[in-house]
């Protein structure tokens, strides 16, 4: 008898979240930009959590967010989550995100399993989400997605992705956290 053993799947996930109020998250997002946006992140981390990223305030907002997409995993994968770090992402016009992945080469065993996005703010021209992926080892694909206020995407916290350039006048505004599956 043979037992299959998939060694090729990979998937995203999107949702929405209707009950959160993305006008109080846009608010609290904008009062602490200078914080948790380019380009003074980089100088500013004094307060930090294990994987680098600035420990936010609390915000119910967020914790909001946190919750709704932890109970949406739950009900499609009967298991819930537990949240690793959380952090907002804001790109003013002309920015972009590097490709990276959010796996702590130093610490493997320790690295979050899932990492998720929520769109609170996404003006047409904000930038694309985008994935890459080995198909096998000469070829890669790409995917991407097209961000959409109070929407979520999950995806495993290995995947390659970048975020395209920002090219509208407004700021595109996300929450991102990862969690230990």
């Amino acid at each position: 008898m043979l037992n299959e053993q998939d060694l090729t799947s990979l998937s995203l996930f999107h949702g929405r979240l209707d009950n959160i109020d993305n006008s109080k998250l846009y608010s609290f997002c904008l009062d602490n930009i200078d914080r948790f946006s380019a380009p003074e992140v980089s100088n500013i981390f004094k307060d930090t959590n294990l994987h680098g990223f600035a420990k936010m305030p609390e915000c119910a907002e967020i914790n909001y967010v946190v919750e709704g997409i932890k109970q949406e995993f739950e009900k499609s994968f009967s298991s819930m989550p537990r949240l690793a770090d959380v952090w907002m992402h804001i790109n003013r016009s002309g920015q972009s995100t590097n490709t990276h992945h959010h796996v702590d080469v130093g610490n493997i065993e320790g690295s979050p399993d899932i990492s998720a996005v929520y769109y609170v703010s996404t003006p047409k021209g904000c930038g694309r989400l985008v994935f890459d992926f080995p198909i096998n080892q000469y070829e890669t694909r790409r995917e991407s997605l097209d961000p959409k206020e109070g929407n979520f995407v999950l995806f495993p916290a290995h995947l390659n992705h970048f975020v395209t350039c920002n090219t509208s006048e407004d700021l595109r505004v996300s929450i991102s956290c990862n969690f230990y599956g």
